[in-house]
């Protein structure tokens, strides 16, 4: 009796393991945001990025792509394409267009900012140029095809250093049409941790048995609630981390 107790108990607590192990809160991956995300790009040589307010309150966003889009991300048949970092030497006032080109969201409106494609006599290219008030501007660009679908990740963000004495920068956002496997990924981490229990399992009881200890099912049973409770403190640090931790940083391009 005993022993069926202690495995029901194993179990139970191995699956209290795989709960701390995987449970994260989704804001965890990334900050609210005011604003929601769309990638157009069915000609690969005119993208679009469709931003839409969808807080309760206006906010504002400059109509450019110069200085608020950074592009992280660019396939092509399925080929991820390499940046060529660009050095920015203009005398341009990226700060000053920015200004130059707010415009004020109120709740439910929407705008299209076109992205950044040139044609060059070798061909087309996408630029991505970012900014920011202490850092100055960095930029890249990759060749690209007009006859390919174009797959993009890009995060938009406008400092609100920019929008002093108006409505607030409607914030950072990220958008993607590339697929990610992330299930996938999941699948493979909890078969991996699975296997690494059991085998932990295993050889602490071989230990135990070899040493004929007639309590091994119970001392099991407690190194795995000893894991699942370190799995659950970190589920909930992770749940109540301060927000520093929980807001994602915009990424510069390389």
């Amino acid at each position: 009796m005993r022993i069926r107790f202690s495995l029901v108990f194993s179990i139970v607590a191995l699956l209290f393991i795989m709960s701390g192990i995987f449970s994260q809160p989704a804001y965890a991956e990334s900050a609210p945001s005011q604003l929601s995300a769309d990638i157009i790009a069915k000609d690969s040589t005119k993208p679009n990025l469709h931003l839409k307010n969808i807080s309760s309150e206006p906010c504002q966003v400059a109509t450019t792509a110069r200085g608020t889009v950074a592009i992280t991300k660019v396939s092509q048949a399925d080929k991820v394409l390499q940046p060529q970092i660009l050095d920015i030497g203009s005398d341009e006032d990226i700060g000053d267009t920015l200004k130059s080109q707010l415009k004020t969201l109120k709740p439910g409106d929407s705008v299209d900012i076109p992205l950044e494609v040139y044609k060059l006599q070798s061909g087309y290219i996408l630029r991505s140029t970012t900014w920011s008030s202490d850092g100055g501007a960095f930029g890249s660009q990759y060749q690209i095809k007009a006859d390919q679908s174009l797959q993009l990740e890009l995060n938009y963000s406008l400092s609100s250093v920019v929008t002093k004495g108006g409505a607030p920068s409607c914030g950072a956002v990220f958008a993607s049409t590339i697929a990610t496997n992330a299930w996938l990924m999941i699948v493979l981490i909890a078969g991996i941790v699975i296997v690494a229990i059991i085998l932990i399992v295993l050889l602490l009881s071989w230990w135990l048995r070899r040493r004929n200890h007639r309590k091994t099912p119970a001392v099991v049973a407690g190194v795995l609630l000893a894991m699942a409770l370190t799995g659950l403190y970190q589920s909930k640090s992770r749940y109540y981390g301060s927000g520093a931790r929980c807001y994602q940083r915009p990424v510069q391009p390389y």
